[in-house]
C-alpha cells in the first residue's frame, strides 16, 4: 500500500541520515578540538555558536546584540588565527 511504502522510504531515509551523521562526527569533533584551542573566550564562543551549534550570523548577532558585519570580522578574525 502506499502508507507501507511511505514508511518504508521514510525508514530509508532516516538510515541515510544516519550514516551521513556518523560519517561527519569526526570531523566535527576535530572542528571542536581547533576551536577549543583559541584563546580568546569571544572567538571561542563565537565560533561554537556557528560551527558547532550552526547558528546563522543574524541568529548569533541577535543574541550577542551587535551587528551580523561585526560578527562576521569577529569570525574571519577568529579563523584567522586558528592553528590548523
Amino acid at each position: 500500500s502506499k502508507v507501507e511504502m511511505g514508511a518504508v522510504n521514510v525508514a530509508d531515509i532516516l538510515t541515510a541520515i544516519q550514516a551521513d551523521i556518523d560519517k561527519l562526527y569526526p570531523l566535527r569533533q576535530e572542528i571542536k578540538a581547533a576551536i577549543d584551542k583559541c584563546p580568546k573566550y569571544r572567538h571561542r564562543t563565537l565560533l561554537t555558536y556557528r560551527y558547532i551549534n550552526g547558528l546563522s550570523i543574524n541568529a548569533i548577532a541577535k543574541q550577542e546584540k551587535k551587528e551580523p558585519k561585526t560578527i562576521i570580522n569577529t569570525i574571519d578574525n577568529a579563523i584567522r588565527k586558528l592553528d590548523i
